[in-house]
């Protein structure tokens, strides 16, 4: 019993696990490159060169998977200095991700808004939204 749950365990943390970059189906590009998605992301574009509408980003919670793994990935920071990062662009005036709770928050908030980004944990399937290839691909891929 013992060998078992030592290897599950061991198979659970090796697993390797994916982040996806989501757009709104009006006015957002159908790729970008790593570079120009961390500018993004640090409030960098206020609006999209070709459409002209405004850039929202969302995040999900530092707590998950993605909000972690967004804040190494995106910001090179930890999850508590990414947090510390928006508070301090708030009182700068630039714009910073909305942090959503779930997957689902994320996908319905970027539907909503045209010009909207997001960042969700696992591959998604809606009609809604589409998917942004960064640097060819779908999918951040990190164990």
């Amino acid at each position: 019993m013992l060998v078992c749950m030592l290897l599950q365990s061991f198979y659970t943390k090796s697993q390797v696990k994916a982040i996806t970059v989501i757009g709104n189906l009006v006015g957002v590009p159908d790729q970008l490159k790593l570079s120009e998605l961390k500018t993004i992301m640090k409030g960098g574009l206020q609006r999209w060169k070709k459409s002209g509408k405004k850039v929202t980003m969302f995040v999900m919670k530092t707590s998950t998977y993605a909000g972690n793994t967004t804040a190494r990935v995106i910001y090179n920071l930890s999850a508590d200095d990414m947090l510390t990062l928006f508070v301090s662009n708030i009182n700068q005036g630039i714009e910073h991700p909305k942090i959503c709770k779930t997957k689902e928050e994320v996908i319905n908030y970027v539907a909503e808004n045209p010009g909207a980004i997001g960042i969700v944990d696992q591959p998604v399937n809606s009609t809604e939204v589409k998917i942004i290839t960064i640097d060819g691909k779908t999918q951040f891929e990190y164990q």
